[in-house]
């Protein structure tokens, strides 16, 4: 989907929310979940985690030119990430058919999770938008109802983990403002944290 500047500005001023959910934090157990891949695998956090550390991010949907961005610069680093032991997984309320959609931008083949509503409520990341945000959306061609399948409008505030394979948050970044994501260097360095504390 291509945006115009003007679509852009309108979504980037819609950026700043206030969430009141209780939040987890670093040294907490991240709560198991189970969801579809766009390979139509079922994959729960603890399966994967027998692999090794998960990195985990949640996004808003394949509509969203920040989450584009951001979820190809995870990727660019996707070898970086596995040479360290990591998996990386990106859960979004969307539909299986924008979930694919995602994916089909990405190089690697990492684990996409669609319908991502209650794992978003089990970390506190749930927030519902405003009506007349949804409105200045519609403009734009932006259908949450649409692309995510109900009409809750429930987005998740965009943040990404570092889970150990003991399942406990070795890293997080949480900011209500949208545009405001991980820093890759960060979570690169969380890992490599990790593998020193193997040794």
């Amino acid at each position: 989907m291509k945006f115009s500047f003007l679509a852009i500005l309108i979504i980037s001023i819609t950026g700043f929310i206030s969430l009141d959910n209780i939040q987890l934090n670093v040294g907490d157990k991240a709560p198991n979940f189970e969801g579809v891949n766009q390979a139509g695998d079922t994959v729960s956090l603890t399966t994967m985690l027998a692999e090794g550390p998960i990195v985990l991010t949640f996004y808003r949907g394949e509509w969203c030119p920040y989450c584009n961005n951001y979820l190809s610069e995870l990727d660019e680093n996707y070898t970086e990430m596995k040479k360290l032991g990591a998996n990386l997984v990106a859960i979004s309320p969307e539909l299986p058919e924008y979930i694919n959609q995602m994916a089909e931008k990405m190089e690697h083949p990492y684990s996409i999770i669609s319908g991502g509503t209650s794992i978003m409520q089990q970390y506190g990341l749930d927030f519902q938008l405003a009506e007349k945000t949804i409105n200045k959306y519609k403009i734009f061609g932006i259908n949450l109802s649409k692309s995510n399948g109900n009409e809750d409008n429930t987005l998740p505030v965009p943040a990404t983990y570092v889970i150990d394979n003991k399942g406990t948050i070795v890293y997080k970044h949480f900011d209500e403002n949208y545009k405001v994501r991980a820093d890759v260097k960060e979570i690169l360095s969380a890992l490599e944290s990790l593998n020193k504390i193997k040794e």
